[in-house]
């Protein structure tokens, strides 16, 4: 690879940088401070690596954009990747008493790293006029600061949302074989979430999670919201049919959900495609969970490999590895095992199935408590009808004894409101009706 890097001379910057000049990559180093770039050189010569050059870009400094990024790429040779590490920082109480301080967090976060990727993107249109097979990975380091609301630091969130939906709109304009965009929000979620003052009784769950979603349809285009498409796969390098693997995968057990919503609806006095028309463009996530060990003596009070929840989906269908683990509450309040069986899946109702059939089908209260001595693995994949499907009871799950209990919903929306609960929260959130039911039951 060849790579331009933004802000690669301190933190996560320098250590990708150090990363990539390890693997041989051509790195070119961009940044507001000459020393520091130079020491920076220095530092990846002693280490055996090498940058092949630097060139001053500051991120208030717009009107310097386009030399900076000619620079590098003439010195790479074609510069294939442009990656920006760089950015502000500050607490709302520093930038409501600054000014001066929120106007310069303002152009380096938000103005700043659009105008820089704009230089990018209009350098590729040129390169592409005497070259059309040049190519430009865009890659964008942003933050979960910038996905919810957030007191202390609303300022900076605000202008990390910004970029983000611009970086969405990029992608959808002129995203394809030509520009690839990529946003990086690194880092976990602190436990207790991002109000962890108001969630000292809270406990990490013990799992790692890596989630894919399906590729886009023939008559589908990426929208913002969406996770549809935009799968960040690992590296062929590292794992050389990870991708096409699990590609396939997500193939296979969309031809499983479609033969599930035909079941789903003849269980219902339904005509067998009634579900179809809701799920032309579904959405579907594929998301791996991975569980070290634990030793149940050592576990904090409420602490599980994935503390209990009911699924935001229409319905879940998953797969277990031997180790066990899974455990579900049954309709006398007690939990249960649901040990793996070979060749099956588990199929998890989520609350969206529960809103339309009145809760004939109820989504299912569950939890994993991995204590084994090898790490367990297991493969979830969620399953919601289109974003702007509007789910309320059936006809044929209420009546004149039975009249609806759940008010209808629009699926994005309701989805939307309970993953910024959890991400407030740093666990899973149950849906106030559903714990209401639960607790009932």
């Amino acid at each position: 690879m060849k790579v331009a890097i933004v802000g690669g001379t301190r933190g996560i910057g320098r250590a990708l940088v150090r990363l990539l000049v390890e693997r041989g990559d051509d790195v070119f180093l961009l940044g507001r401070d000459g020393e520091q770039l130079a020491r920076s050189a220095a530092d990846l010569a002693v280490r055996g690596g090498r940058a092949v050059g630097a060139a001053a870009l500051d991120l208030e400094r717009p009107e310097g954009f386009a030399a900076a990024l000619e620079t590098a790429d003439a010195t790479l040779g074609g510069m294939d990747t442009l990656v920006l590490t760089a950015a502000a920082f500050a607490t709302q109480d520093a930038l409501e008493s600054d000014a001066q301080r929120l106007h310069a967090l303002l152009q380096t976060d938000f103005t700043g790293a659009v105008l820089l990727c704009e230089a990018a993107r209009a350098l590729l249109a040129t390169r592409r006029a005497r070259d059309p097979r040049r190519r430009l990975t865009l890659c964008v380091f942003g933050s979960v600061a910038g996905d919810r609301a957030r007191k202390p630091v609303a300022i900076y969130g605000a202008a990390k949302a910004g970029l983000a939906h611009y970086l969405d709109g990029l992608d959808l304009r002129h995203g394809g074989d030509a520009l690839r965009v990529l946003v990086v929000k690194p880092g976990f979620v602190r436990t207790g979430g991002l109000d962890p003052e108001k969630n000292r009784d809270k406990v990490v769950d013990i799992k790692e999670r890596f989630s894919m979603s399906r590729e886009l349809l023939t008559d589908e285009e990426v929208r913002p919201n969406s996770r549809m498409g935009k799968s960040q796969w690992p590296s062929r390098e590292l794992l050389p049919d990870f991708e096409t693997t699990m590609k396939n995968y997500i193939l296979r057990l969309q031809r499983v959900t479609a033969a599930l919503n035909h079941a789903f609806a003849l269980s219902l006095d339904l005509p067998e495609n009634y579900f179809d028309g809701d799920y032309r463009h579904p959405g579907t996530t594929l998301m791996l969970n991975y569980y070290p060990p634990v030793d149940p003596a050592k576990l904090k009070s409420t602490q599980w490999s994935f503390s209990p929840h009911t699924d935001y989906t229409a319905f879940t269908v998953l797969l277990q590895d031997s180790s066990g683990g899974l455990q579900a509450r049954n309709s006398a309040g007690e939990w249960i095992d649901v040990p793996p069986k070979e060749g099956t899946f588990v199929v998890n109702v989520g609350n969206l199935l529960a809103r339309w059939t009145n809760d004939l089908y109820t989504s299912t209260l569950h939890r994993a408590l991995h204590v084994g001595e090898n790490p367990r693995i297991s493969g979830a994949f969620f399953v919601y009808p289109e974003d702007r499907a509007v789910v309320r009871c059936l006809d044929t799950c209420q009546g004149p004894d039975n009249p609806p209990r759940y008010e209808a919903v629009i699926t994005e929306d309701y989805v939307r409101v309970l993953r910024e609960d959890a991400q407030r929260m740093g666990r899973p959130a149950v849906a106030v009706d559903t714990a209401q039911r639960l607790k009932s039951s």
